[in-house]
């Protein structure tokens, strides 16, 4: 079982939070391949030992802020933001225990939310598309080659992680 972070001592989990944030950073730099990273998987698994909204949010802003200061920041990235910190939420009350077929199933809606709340962002904040239902519509289209890449990397790195937390 999975330690929550309100049952480890407060200078270990300043150090768990740490790590998190350290791990979080690192993920997004893992690939070249665009959206295979295992950030959103880390997200959903970070969100088991930490039950507390505003510890998550701080994470997941903290990490991607300090990442973006390095990779460039873009003009949707807010929307970027506020995908994982709704992914991480969504885990918490939807991953309540370490299970495989939950694991999976809240992998692939942490996808999904993903894909509709950057996308939406893409089209709100870039001038690529025109601002009507047609518009977002070919938004979303455009961002099925990115969606596949977050599937398969974020079910891929789910079952890793969930397999490393099973064996140890």
């Amino acid at each position: 079982m999975i330690k929550q972070l309100s049952s480890l001592k407060s200078s270990t989990r300043y150090l768990v939070i740490l790590f998190a944030v350290v791990l979080l950073i690192i993920s997004r730099s893992l690939s070249f391949i665009p959206n295979f990273t295992p950030t959103i998987s880390l997200i959903v698994f970070i969100s088991i030992m930490f039950r507390n909204h505003y510890i998550l949010a701080f994470i997941i802003v903290l990490s991607q802020v300090i990442s973006d200061y390095f990779l460039g920041y873009y003009s949707s990235m807010l929307f970027v933001y506020l995908s994982y910190v709704l992914i991480a939420i969504a885990s918490m009350y939807i991953l309540k225990e370490l299970n495989f077929m939950r694991t999976i199933g809240t992998s692939f809606i942490s996808v999904l939310i993903f894909y509709l709340v950057s996308n939406y962002g893409v089209w709100q904040m870039m001038d690529l598309y025109q601002y009507n239902l047609n518009g977002l519509i070919q938004c979303y289209i455009a961002g099925i080659p990115f969606l596949k890449y977050s599937l398969i990397s974020t079910l891929l790195y789910s079952t890793t992680i969930y397999i490393l937390f099973r064996v140890t």
